[in-house]
């Protein structure tokens, strides 16, 4: 009978210490960073957007385009996907915001373009209470 050749046996060890630390590390971090952060984050007041206009918020380190609909608040990804135009600053009409180097447009209230065939931007959720205007996490796809 042959005995093993060493780093064979080296290389056992090895990966058993490796997943034992593997699993111990698993064990004390959290299962995802939304367990351990708040839902909703404070990004403007109510009286910052008057009805029809839009502007720049960061919200957990990401620029977001915020918008005033007759008195309802959407987020939407703050760069457009066609130059990196900034969406905060493009002409909403009712619910579209168009951006305004190209002219792309979205629709604010799902961040999906309002033509067939277009990009689409992140949505994201958004909770008014009572003067605070707080954005959420993305918003889940609608499904037809």
């Amino acid at each position: 009978m042959r005995a093993k050749p060493p780093f064979l046996v080296h290389n056992k060890y090895l990966r058993w210490m490796f997943r034992t630390q593997l699993l111990e590390l698993k064990k004390a971090a959290p299962r995802d960073e939304r367990s351990t952060m708040p839902k909703f984050l404070s990004a403007a007041r109510v009286s910052d957007l008057r009805p029809g206009e839009g502007k720049q918020v960061i919200v957990r380190d990401k620029p977001m385009a915020l918008f005033n609909v007759e008195g309802q608040f959407y987020a939407i990804n703050y760069i457009c996907p066609h130059m990196g135009g900034p969406l905060g600053e493009g002409k909403l009409d009712g619910f579209v915001v168009s951006c305004p180097w190209h002219g792309w447009t979205f629709d604010v209230r799902t961040g999906l373009p309002d033509h067939p065939g277009g990009h689409a931007v992140s949505a994201y959720e958004v909770l008014v209470e009572g003067d605070e205007v707080k954005i959420g996490w993305l918003k889940k796809p609608e499904t037809p």
